[in-house]
């Protein structure tokens, strides 16, 4: 590109998200946490998936509890149930993962954090401080992260994303290749947004890691990698994954 590209990522604050999610933070100028966007039940923003080591590929959810909502309600407007949700998450953790590699680094660090928004009341809150303290713990580049509840932007959809990536004088925007289905390539180029996809799932079905004594399960959460391959782990598959994308395209 002639001019300097500004890589925008956005999306939804999920708890405890997988490393795709973690790539684009980690690829992007700006990372935006889309919280003013309806509540699904059945998305990642209240749970994550993580592994039973042992159990030949199976998995286990961790979910936040929380309070019936109206359809409609936004991400930002959900509420926590007031029980001891993170005990019990760490307690799960520390059983699934004691015996990992990195255990005694990791667990100490999700322990703190844990405690430190066990009492916050709010689920965007509780997910967006984790990943904000998980990516200062461990030393993540310094991406900008911004809620899109306080910018400007308007519309639905494609036009929010664009307005959003224009708000911030984004020209590239880095997308899960799962949007591919439903995006509209001619509305972004109407816009001069340069739309890149990324296919990091795929990428770790061909780059597996280990974990413990389990087949590979692809998509579980950070944490599961964190106490696998530790972060400097974590940072080879991003740049891996980086150099295979800027093969495909000029970012």
């Amino acid at each position: 590109m002639t001019e300097k590209t500004r890589l925008v990522a956005i999306h939804q604050p999920n708890y405890l998200p997988w490393l795709g999610y973690w790539f684009k933070i980690y690829a992007s100028d700006v990372f935006v946490f889309l919280d003013n966007v309806q509540f699904s039940k059945h998305s990642f923003t209240k749970r994550t998936k993580i592994n039973l080591p042992g159990k030949l590929g199976q998995t286990t959810y961790l979910s936040l509890p929380i309070k019936k909502s109206n359809l409609g309600t936004k991400i930002n407007e959900i509420e926590i149930i007031k029980q001891q949700w993170a005990n019990k998450h760490l307690n799960k953790i520390k059983n699934n993962y004691k015996k990992s590699p990195y255990f005694n680094t990791v667990y100490p660090i999700l322990e703190h954090i844990f405690n430190a928004v066990q009492f916050d009341e709010n689920l965007s809150s509780i997910n967006e401080k984790i990943i904000i303290k998980l990516l200062e713990s461990f030393s993540f580049p310094d991406t900008m992260i911004i809620k899109s509840s306080q910018m400007k932007a308007k519309g639905k959809q494609v036009e929010l994303l664009c307005e959003i990536i224009l708000e911030l004088n984004g020209n590239t925007y880095l997308s899960g290749i799962g949007a591919k289905k439903y995006q509209e390539p001619a509305y972004f180029k109407e816009k001069n947004i340069k739309l890149l996809y990324s296919d990091f799932y795929q990428f770790m079905n061909e780059n597996p890691y280990q974990q413990g004594n389990s087949s590979f399960v692809n998509g579980l959460s950070i944490i599961d990698a964190l106490f696998y391959l530790g972060i400097d782990g974590i940072f080879d598959i991003f740049e891996s994954f980086k150099t295979k994308l800027s093969s495909e395209y000029d970012f």
